[in-house]
């Protein structure tokens, strides 16, 4: 066991964690030991694209008129840069969107232009900055848990027990009227895919395929033309009901609550312009597997992520691996999601919400009546193929990836927020802090595992652009009660390779700096744990490494 002689007394033992919990939370083994490349709390955090633990963004209102910070404001200096000029921009309170916001969704014109469509339990509205001066409704309704899509230069919506509705970019949105003949869908999901509008029922067992670029025409019939698919005899291990309907692969894939159906074109006869329905044909299926509710399922990186009741699945893997035992990306943190799931009622979950962001290489589950994000690194998976995972404190009721603004999402409702929409950016929620939070497991040291130590500091390399108070932590034995010590720090020189270079291009732009300090600790144990706590008001965070620097005594009894 290497160690140092501290001027002739007992030994010392210095256990370096370097890029401390780069793979994420793992509550299935948090009682265990565990090396310190896994997290045991990792709250309000990303893992960056340099493999250490960061604090996630926050959220940047549209609605918030914003106010500059001056010295007066901060006296004590916090979140000004050195030329007096504010780090942040935080903004006003305005009203926001009546009754909170229910959806939002990015409206991509057939010119090339996007329009931001947020819906309330009973308006539709259109805009960023004020969207409660834009109100596009059109049509009476008293929820607003709408699914849009872009189809041949309209937005449509579909909600179960409503008829369809669309919207062309001026005026309000509008019932669809199917001529020459038929009735328009009333279902609660649809897709738009080969040229055609692909809308379930109200019976929740029909799907309604619309004309060929016409999106009011569910009566016709022909190849060209409308015509209707009955679930009722397809599903394989018995009755089910259509959850969502989603293209992926040239096929269309049809999501029942506990089973998956894949349909495609067994003729090439209308290749050109896209499926032939009447050449549909079931090509494969999944069974004991489905979609639990509507918004959660996202294309990511051409592979379909979706959450069911197991957790969070991957589409390609589980028709790869049909007669394996399911492996889920969220295995890490099976137990605990699967809870949620469990104790949320069936009108919850329907306001569950999920999205993709490339540009931030995560996949985010937002479970509103649980309080709690699940965030799914898709940067880089483990090699059993399972997501670095993290758990933030921000629920949005509302989520979208747009081309204009990147996430588009809405406020916490308990910072007074719920009404407004705004982008996943700075690092202040609205007007309101929040914590990054990070422990480790019970920390496994090699054969010093049978010794006793005696703890006597904490290391910590941190990167931050402020000023802060880190609170450290450290517990003994399993033991849930840690110790802590709290400390002010202000950042050092900035470094050129940090501040100017690779850390001058993402999501640490703004002169990021390190700082390496030393927290004095105490106490005697044969396992230990660490964790690291700071309030996230203006900049960024990141733990870089941590030191657990003790002296070793004798066997543990």
């Amino acid at each position: 066991m290497p160690t140092q002689r501290a001027h002739g007394g007992a030994q010392l033992f210095n256990v370096p964690l370097t890029a401390p919990g780069f793979r994420g939370l793992n509550t299935q083994v948090s009682a265990t030991l565990m090396p310190p490349d896994w997290a045991t709390v990792l709250n309000n955090a990303v893992v960056d694209r340099f493999g250490r633990v960061a604090s996630r963004k926050g959220f940047d209102s549209f609605q918030l008129p914003e106010v500059s910070l001056t010295l007066e404001d901060d006296p004590g200096g916090h979140l000004l840069q050195e030329d007096g000029s504010s780090k942040i921009t935080l903004r006003d309170d305005t009203t926001g969107i009546p009754g909170g916001v229910v959806q939002t969704f990015e409206y991509l014109k057939g010119d090339g232009t996007t329009e931001q469509i947020t819906t309330s339990p009973t308006k539709i509205y259109s805009g960023t900055d004020d969207p409660t001066s834009n109100e596009i409704t059109g049509v009476t309704f008293t929820a607003g848990n709408w699914q849009f899509m872009n189809f041949n230069d309209l937005c449509i919506g579909v909600q179960q027990g409503y008829t369809a509705i669309s919207y062309n970019g001026s005026g309000n949105f509008g019932s669809i009227t199917s001529t020459p003949s038929g009735t328009t869908p009333q279902g609660n999901c649809g897709t738009a895919a080969f040229g055609r509008l692909w809308l379930a029922d109200a019976d929740k067992q029909t799907i309604k395929y619309s004309g060929l670029l016409d999106h009011d025409d569910f009566g016709s019939e022909g190849a060209e033309n409308a015509g209707s698919i009955d679930m009722t005899s397809v599903w394989p291990a018995g009755m089910d009901e259509i959850v969502n309907i989603v293209e992926h692969n040239g096929r269309l894939v049809v999501f029942g609550k506990h089973q998956i159906i894949f349909w495609s074109d067994s003729s090439s006869s209308l290749k050109d312009l896209g499926l032939n329905p009447l050449a549909l044909e079931v090509v494969d299926t999944v069974r004991g597997v489905g979609l639990i509710s509507r918004d959660c399922v996202q294309n990511v990186k051409g592979d379909l992520w979706f959450l069911s009741e197991h957790g969070v699945v991957s589409l390609g893997r589980l028709v790869q691996e049909k007669s394996a035992p399911m492996t889920t990306i969220s295995t890490n943190v099976q137990d605990i999601l699967v809870n949620f799931i469990r104790a949320t009622s069936a009108a919850d979950i329907t306001n569950y919400r999920t999205v993709f962001s490339p540009r931030d290489r995560f996949f985010l589950l937002s479970m509103p009546a649980a309080e709690a994000t699940f965030c799914f690194d898709t940067g880089v998976l483990l090699e059993d193929g399972t997501a670095r995972t993290s758990i933030w404190d921000m629920t949005p009721t509302a989520l979208a990836y747009t081309r204009a603004h990147g996430i588009v999402l809405n406020g916490k409702s308990d910072t007074g927020l719920a009404g407004h929409i705004g982008t996943y950016d700075g690092y202040v929620d609205g007007t309101s802090s929040y914590v990054f939070d990070y422990e480790s497991g019970w920390l496994a040291m090699g054969e010093a595992d049978s010794y006793l130590k005696m703890l006597k500091r904490i290391s910590v390399l941190v990167a931050t652009g402020g000023i802060s108070t880190i609170k450290v932590k450290w517990g003994f034995d399993f033991d849930s009660s840690l110790s802590f010590s709290t400390q002010e720090y202000e950042t050092a020189e900035a470094l050129n390779e940090w501040g100017v270079m690779e850390w001058g291009l993402g999501e640490w732009a703004g002169g990021q700096k390190l700082k390496d300090f030393n927290i004095p600790a105490n106490g005697t144990g044969q396992y230990i744990k660490l964790g690291v706590s700071v309030n996230i008001y203006g900049s960024a965070f990141g733990v870089q490494k941590l030191d657990l620097i003790s002296k070793v005594g004798r066997l543990a009894a």
